[in-house]
């Protein structure tokens, strides 16, 4: 059985895991490794869902019984659940907007943002968690769809990697507030109680608008 700090340690070190692969994701996209970045963003997205649904278990339990580990992962294995999860309903197109260096007005380069920032409004919603599943597959395995022509990973483009790698910045940022500085008091109990045990969690990368 696992009583309310065991699990809020988990979703700690889940949340430091989606950092570590977010920080991973940008050094691959600074690199000009689209689709590898792309993949990474989205495992990012992955863990941060489970972050967020084991700190949510970790509170209730602080007011119930301890919980089986069925109990702590019951609808937390489906890769949709978990990047379900991990998306907030504001945080993509409010930051996207003003993260890195936006290109000029009437440029190419800003129509192509304006065309992005449409498409991670989409992702903002309902649709989201398939949209991400679906990059994360196409970016990461040759198919064959329906269409019955090719896709392949190298064909990822600079701006959906850059959609995807800063929307789980962007994503990653806002609920690490949530842990690193507690307000509930359940969370900060445990990590009163769990000090050292803890891990500190990495900041989040700062993405920009691809060039060359």
């Amino acid at each position: 059985m696992l009583n309310a700090e065991e699990i809020i340690k988990g979703a700690f070190y889940a949340m430091e895991q989606a950092g570590l692969l977010i920080n991973d994701a940008a050094l691959l996209y600074a690199q000009q490794k689209w689709p590898s970045s792309l993949v990474l963003a989205v495992f990012a997205l992955e863990e941060l869902g489970k972050a967020e649904v084991l700190l949510q278990r970790g509170i209730d339990t602080a007011s119930t019984a301890d919980k089986t580990r069925a109990q702590v992962f019951a609808g937390n294995t489906a890769h949709t659940t978990k990047l379900r999860g991990g998306r907030g309903p504001d945080t993509i197109t409010t930051a996207i907007s003003f993260a890195g260096e936006i290109p000029e007005p009437d440029t190419a380069e800003a129509a192509a943002l304006n065309h992005q920032l449409q498409q991670a409004e989409q992702i903002a919603t309902g649709n989201a968690p398939a949209n991400a599943h679906g990059a994360r597959m196409r970016s990461l395995y040759v198919d064959l769809p329906e269409s019955e022509i090719w896709t392949r990973p190298k064909e990822t483009s600079p701006s959906e990697a850059y959609l995807m790698v800063s929307a789980a910045s962007i994503e990653y940022s806002v609920p690490r507030e949530k842990f690193a500085n507690p307000t509930n008091a359940a969370v900060e109990n445990a990590v009163e109680d769990l000090g050292y045990q803890l891990p500190t969690l990495p900041t989040a990368p700062d993405i920009h608008w691809p060039t060359g």
